[in-house]
């Protein structure tokens, strides 16, 4: 694989695979917060998922915990990131759609 040599001497693609590990942690740990503390992300969780809230905050927590394993893998990671793509767009229309 071909890579710019970065500040340092690192190469820029160990930044940006460290930079996606670093995120997909992050994201993984923003999903378990889901099933620790689901009253923290209740509220946010009610404008896109009105009905049923608590539910949708642990199955988006799961969602978030997998898809963040996924991204901080670098084997994982294209399918983690189409993964996240698809969780957005559908975040997205929930949204939308219960603003009606």
């Amino acid at each position: 694989m071909d890579t710019d040599e970065g500040v340092g001497g690192v190469a820029s693609t160990d930044r940006e695979s460290k930079a996606a590990r670093v995120f997909g942690l992050v994201l993984a740990g923003v999903g378990i917060a889901h099933w620790l503390r689901p009253a923290a992300f209740d509220d946010l969780t009610s404008r896109a998922f009105p009905t049923d809230t608590r539910r949708w905050t642990l199955r988006n927590g799961t969602t978030e915990a997998l898809l963040g394993v996924a991204i901080a893998s670098r084997r994982l990671r294209p399918v983690g990131l189409v993964g996240l793509l698809g969780y957005v767009a559908f975040l997205a229309w929930r949204g939308v759609q219960a603003r009606g």
